[in-house]
């Protein structure tokens, strides 16, 4: 593992070679409104259109906001999971999501072509060639700026449940269709639907961009 006498909380530059990296940051995005919409009693749409692209976003202690810089004028955005969105879906231990670019192309392989990177919504995407499981990310991860090298920390990592209606998104389903699910819910657990995460210490300035490394820290 590491020295943990060699690293310190977020804005420490130190020799990161020592922990193992995860890989690359490839995709940023936030939720602007709830991807699963109940249409009556027995039915959820799921909609990935409300997913927004984004070069950088923050982390904060009640969520994530994504930052857009539009004619050099900085505008903020709530991701859904926010706690002061107007219409949040914060639980608590949802405001944070990590996927992987690995993960997508093993569902892709099951669901089919349709289904893009970061479809299921998570934060951030990692660039990996493989699925990762929850043994290799284990309970802390470390994003290492690729402006400065600083680092802000996540912890409490753990796999995101699958769920009915994005599996039936996934699967191409109609909605309404019969609920014959229970194999691609077992197909997207145990981490390849992604991973929810919590921040450490969410500074004003925690940032997260395109391109920053993520390192196991625990």
């Amino acid at each position: 593992m590491y020295n943990r006498g060699l690293l310190a909380l977020y804005g420490t530059i130190f020799d990161i070679t020592v922990m193992d990296k995860i890989g690359t940051i490839e995709q940023l995005q936030i939720q602007q409104n709830p991807l699963k919409t109940q249409v009556n009693d027995n039915n959820i749409i799921y909609d990935p259109s409300g997913i927004m692209a984004l070069r950088e976003i923050r982390l904060t202690t009640f969520g994530i906001v994504g930052i857009l810089d539009f004619l050099n004028k900085e505008m903020a955005y709530l991701d859904v999971h926010h706690l002061r969105h107007p219409r949040s879906r914060f639980r608590g231990d949802n405001k944070i999501s990590i996927g992987f670019s690995g993960h997508y192309q093993q569902m892709r392989k099951e669901f089919g072509a349709h289904l893009r990177d970061g479809s299921a919504g998570e934060n951030i995407i990692i660039k990996s060639n493989r699925p990762v499981s929850p043994k290799e990310l284990g309970q802390r991860l470390a994003i290492q700026s690729r402006i400065d090298d600083s680092l802000i920390y996540l912890s409490d990592i753990k796999p995101i449940p699958p769920c009915e209606p994005f599996v039936r998104f996934a699967r191409d389903r109609p909605a309404g269709s019969p609920r014959e699910t229970q194999s691609d819910l077992k197909f997207v657990s145990g981490g390849l639907r992604g991973y929810y995460a919590e921040v450490e210490s969410a500074p004003e300035e925690a940032i997260v961009r395109l391109g920053d490394r993520v390192y196991r820290a625990d």
